[in-house]
This record gives structure tokens, sequence and C-alpha cells, in this order.
């Protein structure tokens, strides 16, 4: 983006300087160019220069003085002598139509393009097409006048490809992931990297997977860890047999992963009693479900099992959920004691839910879905489950990765 200042003038030229005209050139991000204002001779102006008419796209006036548009039926009709087609678009103030059109009657230019004129009564979005976007505000002039503010859209900022190496991060699919703005982990080489990554994080536990599978039976190995001790919490193996094997095995390891982990949140909005928190149907949070609210940072994890510790100096209160959405649900603070301590942010722990119809000790996952497509096979599926975990573990949070699984 450039701007090229094609008169700075104000009134009437000099030798030094021409009439007000500001060419901004788009060319890399739109090919293309926008006139703001278009004085007396601006074309004589832009000879003198690399600008070609027919990349005008768009033109703003920001008011009707002749010193400001006295150059516009001139540059429209040479636009159309130097082969533009691609239409052309003028904002400005009540007046500008009238002012362009009488001008290109009374001469009989005829433009080889169409002319669109948007004109404008008030402060507002001009144009929008998530690349640029274009407001234009009121101005204190003795006339009505308009100034124009661009806002280009974010980019994805420059990869760091050097640093990336001196991380040691290989090169592949995970470089465009980390431009896309994507959370990446990189697969680990054992319990010593797993240990030292989990901490660096600040993560409460982490998992290590290893997965066996035949033609017949597939069985999946999982090891639960205090990412701040190393301490082993739980180490478990799902054996599963027949076309379900694929599906049931990840059922039971999601099943197992989150029995073991407290429902914790936040609170995100207050307005009197009632709050927004940070979990819902996802997290298989429904109404009634009841919350204890800690007081910010009060929340501990065990070192030595799963589970978090809190002192009962620590909770402001209970919550009850009044209303669940997918990812955010309303609930209603029972304040606990005389003064009310519960601030947005406060943690809240997941310690009642009603009762609802929960699996038997058969597993009932369907052979297809509701349209009658097959939700698994008979084909030997190790690197489809690989890769699923795989997904899995360079995932940030592991409890929205066991949510997926279904």
């Amino acid at each position: 983006m450039q701007l090229e200042f094609l008169g700075t003038g104000a009134g009437s030229p000099s030798k030094q300087r021409n009439v007000a005209s500001v060419a901004l050139r788009l060319l890399e991000e739109r090919n293309a160019i926008w006139l703001f204002d278009v004085g007396e001779a601006t074309q004589h102006q832009i000879l003198n220069t690399t600008i070609r008419p027919r990349k005008i796209e768009k033109i703003f006036i920001t008011h009707l003085h002749g010193d400001h548009i006295f150059g516009l039926p001139g540059l429209l009709s040479s636009r159309s002598f130097q082969g533009g087609t691609e239409p052309l678009t003028i904002y400005g103030p009540v007046g500008i139509k009238r002012y362009v059109q009488t001008s290109l009657q009374v001469s009989e230019s005829r433009l080889s393009y169409p002319l669109h004129f948007v004109e404008i009564t008030d402060d507002g979005e001009l144009f929008n097409d998530h690349g640029f976007r274009v407001i234009a505000r009121k101005l204190d002039h003795k006339i009505a006048c308009f100034g124009y503010r661009i806002e280009e859209a974010d980019h994805p900022g420059e990869l760091q490809v050097e640093k990336l190496r001196e991380q040691k991060v290989p090169s592949g699919p995970i470089y465009g992931q980390l431009k896309a703005g994507k959370t990446v982990t990189l697969p680990v080489s054992g319990f010593g990297e797993a240990f030292k990554n989990a901490r660096a994080n600040g993560y409460d536990y982490f998992v290590i997977v290893s997965l066996s599978e035949s033609t017949q039976d597939m069985t999946l190995h999982s090891k639960m860890y205090s990412a701040r001790t190393g301490i082993e919490i739980a180490n478990e193996k799902f054996f599963a047999t027949g076309n379900n094997r694929f599906s049931k095995v990840l059922r039971r390891f999601r099943n197992s992963v989150l029995e073991k982990l407290t429902v914790r949140g936040k609170i995100l909005a207050r307005n009197g009693k009632t709050v927004l928190i940070d979990l819902g149907k996802s997290e298989n949070i429904t109404k009634d479900a009841q919350f204890k609210i800690v007081k910010k940072g009060s929340l501990k994890t065990s070192d030595t099992g799963t589970g978090l510790f809190y002192k009962d100096d620590d909770v402001l209160g209970v919550l009850t959920v009044t209303n669940s959405g997918e990812e955010i649900s309303e609930a209603l603070i029972i304040n606990n004691g005389f003064y009310d301590r519960i601030n947005i942010d406060d943690e809240i722990v997941l310690v009642n839910i009603p009762d609802q119809n929960k699996e038997s000790g058969v597993d009932t996952v369907p052979n297809s879905d509701e349209s009658g497509n097959p939700v698994v096979n008979n084909q030997v599926q190790s690197e489809k489950i690989t890769d699923e975990i795989k997904r899995a573990i360079e995932h940030p949070s592991i409890l929205e990765i066991l949510r997926s699984i279904r």
C-alpha cells in the first residue's frame, strides 16, 4: 500500500503544487488505484507517474468545491479513451452524481465502462469486502464535507522459519498450521520429553498412549501422569473385538479420562445474580447442574492423583445452571455468607449434575448412523486411530479432543 500525492495545493494551483488529489496504490493487494479528490489537471499530474487510469477502481470526493472536483470529467473521459472497461465507483456528498452526469451530458462524452455513484449523507461504512473497509465521517467545513478512513484487514504474520529451525521444528504441514495461527504440539519421543513439555506449558496432566491392532481386535494402552510431579496416576488398557472395536476403544478411553478429570470452568460475565460460565453441553452440562464458586487462583490439582483442592474459606458461593448452551451456559448465583465476593474470572467446580441416561456395562455403539451409513468396518484401522490419537496429543486441551470422540 502506497500513497502518491498528485496535488496538495488549496484553492488554485501554483508552479510547485497542483490542487488536491491523492492516489492510494493497491496494486499488490487488489491490482487497483483509489483516488481521493480530483482537482483540475489531475490527469496531467498522472502523466508524470506510472499510474494507469484504467487501474483506477474507486474515487472518493471529500466535498464539492471546484479545486477538488474540476478534474473529474476529463479524467473519466481519458480513462475511457485509454481502454478502461472495468466499473468505477465515485463516492461523495450529495450532488456529485448530478455534477458528473451534467458535465458528461453537456460535453457529449461517452464512457466505455459502467459508472456508479454512492452519495453520502451521514457517517457510516461505505465499503467492506473483508480485505479493505472504508468509513466516512463528517468534517467541519463550509459545505458538506467527509473524511475517509481506510482499514486493511489483518493478514497472517510472516513465518519465522529460522526460529522454527532453531527449535528443531521439522518442516512440512506443521509450518502451514503454525502460519494459520493454530497451536501445534510436536509428537514426543517418550516420557521425558512429554513430562518436560507438559510442565513448560502449565498442563495439569498428560497421557501417553500406545496402540496395537489385529484383524479381529484392538488394544489401547494409556498412562496418565501428573504434569507437575511426573507421578503416574492411572495405568489402563482398553480391549475390544469385532466390527465396532475402533469406536469402542476410543469411547472407553474417552469416558475413563473424563471420569478422572473434575469439570472446572470460570465466570465470564455477571449481571446481578445471573452469570455466564464457559461450560455447556459440550461438557455434558445440563440445566440444574450445580457448581461451587472458588476464588480465582485458589484451585490446585493433586500431585499424586486426579482431583482438585481448595480451602473452605475460598468458596464464595454456589451457582445453578438455568440455561445450557453449546459452549456457554447461564446460571444463577446463591451467595455464601453476608458479603458478596464473587467476581468475573472466579473459578467454578462441578459438584452435582442431574441424573442422565448412563451407559451400562455393555457398549452400545451402533453399526450405522441414522442415515444407514456404516460407522466402522472390518478393515485394520491402525493408521486411522494412530492419526486420531496424534491429533489428540497435538491439542493443548485434552478435554476438548476427548469431547469430540462420540
